[in-house]
């Protein structure tokens, strides 16, 4: 009796671990899908396009919360209110961290630098984070090649 006690925990923590995995490749396939979608537009330099940030998420989520560069992982837990696994350290102005909520989890974190993320975020507002539902607009520019994401209340 106790070896199938044993033998049924075992097989839990395993599918627990396989879903845990799985998630987290399915977040990144989701950031580089993101990414991709929006290098992949065609916007003239100095043009501004406001469109849905929906648009260019091949994923379903209920809000997204856009934080300045140097937000530690204490205050963004306190403002999204759920855990972070792939938490970026973010050690530059040109640092990005956005998240995607829904149903109180991360769906889809979008973290790193310009290097890494090929677009910059124009953090025009005052606090350490700005939310928007799925319903909001964002403006995308080109400046000389650079894509910007232009974030404002």
């Amino acid at each position: 009796m106790k070896k199938q006690k044993y033998t049924l925990l075992g097989l839990v923590l395993v599918v627990m671990l396989f879903c845990g995995c799985g998630t987290a490749k399915e977040s990144n396939l989701y950031k580089q899908q993101v990414i991709e979608n929006i290098n992949q537009l065609e916007i003239e330099s100095g043009v501004e396009v406001e469109m849905s940030l929906s648009e260019f998420t091949p994923f379903e989520w209920e809000k997204v919360y856009f934080f300045k560069p140097y937000t530690s992982k204490e205050s963004i837990k306190e403002v999204i209110g759920c855990k972070i696994k792939d938490y970026y350290y973010s050690v530059s102005d040109s640092d990005s961290q956005i998240y995607f909520i829904k149903d109180g989890k991360v769906v889809c974190s979008l973290t790193g630098n310009y290097d890494a993320l090929q677009f910059r975020v124009d953090y025009n507002f005052d606090d350490i984070s700005y939310q928007l539902d799925n319903e909001a607009d964002i403006t995308l520019t080109n400046e000389d090649g650079v894509r910007i994401l232009k974030v404002a209340p």
